[in-house]
Protein backbone atom coordinates (compact mmCIF):
# COMPACT_ATOMS: atom_id res chain seq x y z
CA UNK A 1 0.00 0.00 0.00
CA UNK A 2 2.37 2.44 1.24
CA UNK A 3 4.93 1.45 -2.48
CA UNK A 4 1.72 2.04 -4.65
CA UNK A 5 0.91 5.75 -2.51
CA UNK A 6 4.80 6.74 -3.19
CA UNK A 7 4.48 5.73 -6.99
CA UNK A 8 1.15 7.81 -7.65
CA UNK A 9 3.01 10.52 -5.83
CA UNK A 10 5.98 10.47 -7.85
CA UNK A 11 4.27 10.29 -10.98
CA UNK A 12 2.51 13.31 -10.39
CA UNK A 13 5.63 14.88 -9.42
CA UNK A 14 6.88 14.05 -13.22
CA UNK A 15 3.90 15.19 -14.57
CA UNK A 16 3.03 18.11 -13.31
CA UNK A 17 6.36 20.18 -14.44
CA UNK A 18 5.16 18.94 -18.04
CA UNK A 19 2.00 20.21 -18.20
CA UNK A 20 3.07 23.88 -16.36
CA UNK A 21 5.42 24.61 -19.41
CA UNK A 22 3.39 23.80 -22.29
CA UNK A 23 3.52 26.41 -24.53
CA UNK A 24 0.82 28.05 -26.98
CA UNK A 25 1.78 26.74 -30.57
CA UNK A 26 -0.85 28.47 -32.70
CA UNK A 27 -0.84 32.27 -33.56
CA UNK A 28 -3.12 34.64 -34.43
CA UNK A 29 -4.47 37.09 -37.13
CA UNK A 30 -6.30 40.28 -36.09
CA UNK A 31 -7.70 43.31 -37.89
CA UNK A 32 -10.16 46.18 -38.62
CA UNK A 33 -11.76 46.29 -42.29
CA UNK A 34 -12.45 49.26 -42.76
CA UNK A 35 -13.74 51.89 -46.11
CA UNK A 36 -12.80 55.58 -46.31
CA UNK A 37 -12.19 55.58 -42.34
CA UNK A 38 -15.61 54.02 -41.41
CA UNK A 39 -15.67 50.32 -40.44
CA UNK A 40 -17.26 47.81 -42.10
CA UNK A 41 -19.62 45.20 -40.50
CA UNK A 42 -20.60 41.82 -42.30
CA UNK A 43 -17.40 41.74 -44.05
CA UNK A 44 -16.39 37.85 -44.82
CA UNK A 45 -12.68 37.80 -43.72
CA UNK A 46 -11.24 34.13 -45.20
CA UNK A 47 -7.23 33.47 -44.08
CA UNK A 48 -6.00 30.33 -45.95
CA UNK A 49 -2.97 28.71 -44.86
CA UNK A 50 -1.20 28.34 -48.52
CA UNK A 51 0.81 25.07 -47.74
CA UNK A 52 -1.71 23.11 -46.33
CA UNK A 53 -5.29 24.87 -47.95
CA UNK A 54 -6.29 24.74 -43.90
CA UNK A 55 -8.98 27.96 -44.18
CA UNK A 56 -10.45 29.91 -41.13
CA UNK A 57 -13.42 32.24 -41.86
CA UNK A 58 -14.76 35.41 -39.34
CA UNK A 59 -16.82 37.98 -40.33
CA UNK A 60 -16.49 41.24 -38.88
CA UNK A 61 -18.30 42.80 -36.01
CA UNK A 62 -20.28 46.23 -36.19
CA UNK A 63 -16.85 47.95 -35.49
CA UNK A 64 -15.44 46.14 -38.25
CA UNK A 65 -12.90 43.85 -36.32
CA UNK A 66 -12.60 40.45 -36.47
CA UNK A 67 -10.17 37.41 -35.63
CA UNK A 68 -8.94 33.97 -36.61
CA UNK A 69 -6.98 32.30 -33.70
CA UNK A 70 -5.80 28.80 -33.83
CA UNK A 71 -3.76 29.36 -37.00
CA UNK A 72 -0.66 26.85 -37.55
CA UNK A 73 2.64 29.32 -36.64
CA UNK A 74 4.69 30.27 -39.40
CA UNK A 75 2.43 30.39 -43.39
CA UNK A 76 2.84 32.03 -45.54
CA UNK A 77 -1.26 32.86 -45.36
CA UNK A 78 -3.55 34.39 -47.60
CA UNK A 79 -6.57 36.42 -46.52
CA UNK A 80 -9.31 37.59 -48.59
CA UNK A 81 -11.79 40.28 -47.54
CA UNK A 82 -15.00 40.66 -49.05
CA UNK A 83 -18.55 42.65 -48.63
CA UNK A 84 -21.46 43.67 -50.79
CA UNK A 85 -20.97 46.67 -52.35
CA UNK A 86 -16.76 46.79 -51.89
CA UNK A 87 -14.15 45.30 -54.13
CA UNK A 88 -12.71 42.40 -52.97
CA UNK A 89 -9.27 42.88 -51.19
CA UNK A 90 -6.82 40.37 -50.87
CA UNK A 91 -2.98 40.45 -48.59
CA UNK A 92 -0.71 37.39 -49.41
CA UNK A 93 2.34 36.21 -47.92
CA UNK A 94 1.61 37.26 -44.14
CA UNK A 95 4.19 34.43 -42.00
CA UNK A 96 2.79 34.63 -38.06
CA UNK A 97 4.81 33.77 -35.00
CA UNK A 98 3.66 31.63 -32.27
CA UNK A 99 1.88 32.92 -29.14
CA UNK A 100 1.48 36.31 -31.02
CA UNK A 101 -0.95 38.06 -33.01
CA UNK A 102 -0.45 39.81 -36.10
CA UNK A 103 -2.44 42.90 -36.61
CA UNK A 104 -3.86 43.26 -40.52
CA UNK A 105 -5.51 46.85 -41.57
CA UNK A 106 -7.97 46.16 -44.33
CA UNK A 107 -9.06 49.05 -46.58
CA UNK A 108 -11.93 48.11 -48.98
CA UNK A 109 -13.10 50.22 -51.96
CA UNK A 110 -16.96 50.50 -53.16
CA UNK A 111 -17.58 48.52 -56.41
CA UNK A 112 -17.76 52.24 -58.20
CA UNK A 113 -14.73 53.04 -57.35
CA UNK A 114 -13.16 50.08 -59.00
CA UNK A 115 -10.07 48.27 -57.49
CA UNK A 116 -9.99 46.60 -53.79
CA UNK A 117 -6.99 48.58 -52.43
CA UNK A 118 -5.20 46.87 -49.29
CA UNK A 119 -3.30 48.60 -46.27
CA UNK A 120 -0.97 46.65 -44.34
CA UNK A 121 1.23 48.45 -41.55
Amino acid sequence: MRNNLFMGVAAIALIAPAAAMAQETTSTIRGTVTSGGAPVAGATVEVVNVPSGARNTATTDANGSFTTGGLRAGGPYTVSVTAPGYSPAQVTDINTLASQTFELPVELTSESAGGGEIVVT
